[in-house]
């Protein structure tokens, strides 16, 4: 597997969780979390292109459960506006029009239920409560970024590419970012995250760059073309 995360806000309670909360995240190529110009393969399923591959909640912490997008039973969708797991577009072009969404998830205090929502109208539905055993309470750990599968077929990397296939530094328009990323308290407030780290396995095929300003508040740039002459 290969990544390049921006993470890893610890928070007060619960247990190793990865979530996606609050922000806007680039359609660059069709959002690719390991899309490339070839099929690629994220669990197989996903081999249709421009369709990004959302991680779904985990609800034991990686032991037994996780998949992507409605491959795992038990999302309750109540708006159908929107068509989960559907292509997106418009779509983002290299030194060309730029388009990103927005993502909400937070928990519901009172109910335990966790919520999505897609920009600032459509809460899309929600995972029970009953689904989860280390989500009860809260997420002890937040990571946004990508993944692509790497089989290393022949000895070498997969070509494979993450976000646009560009590497972070060389930034908008051409690299694919996350924005105006934040976490939601347990007063269910937005506010900043804390305690900001980056994590890639293989930088010279995947890399990050985090950033901070007034617009965009806390962002990264990342992806990468995998195999390259630096990336064997």
């Amino acid at each position: 597997m290969g990544a390049a995360h921006l993470s890893r806000e610890k928070l007060a309670r619960g247990f190793l969780v990865c979530l996606w909360l609050w922000g806007f995240f680039s359609l660059s190529y069709a959002a690719r979390s390991g899309v490339s110009k070839q099929k690629f393969e994220v669990k197989k399923h996903l081999n249709r292109l421009n369709k990004p591959a959302v991680k779904s909640i985990q609800s034991d912490a990686y032991q037994a459960t996780g998949c992507y997008n409605l491959l795992c039973s038990g999302f309750i969708q109540i708006n159908s506006d929107i068509a989960m797991g559907a292509s997106i577009s418009p779509v983002s072009g290299y030194r060309n029009s730029q388009y990103d969404i927005s993502i909400l998830i937070w928990k519901d205090p009172k109910e335990g239920h966790w919520w999505m929502q897609f920009g600032n109208g459509y809460v899309l539905g929600y995972w029970p409560s009953f689904l989860f055993s280390y989500l009860t309470e809260s997420a002890s750990m937040i990571e946004w970024g990508g993944e692509v599968v790497n089989s290393q077929a022949d000895g070498h990397h997969t070509s494979t590419q993450m976000g646009s296939g560009r590497f972070p530094e060389e930034g908008f328009s051409k690299a694919s970012y996350f924005r105006n990323i934040q976490v939601v308290d347990s007063s269910n407030n937005l506010k900043a995250p804390k305690g900001l780290g980056t994590f890639t396995e293989q930088s010279n095929c995947y890399d990050v760059q985090p950033g901070n300003n007034d617009d965009w508040g806390h962002f990264f740039y990342y992806g990468g073309p995998g195999k390259n002459e630096n990336c064997p």
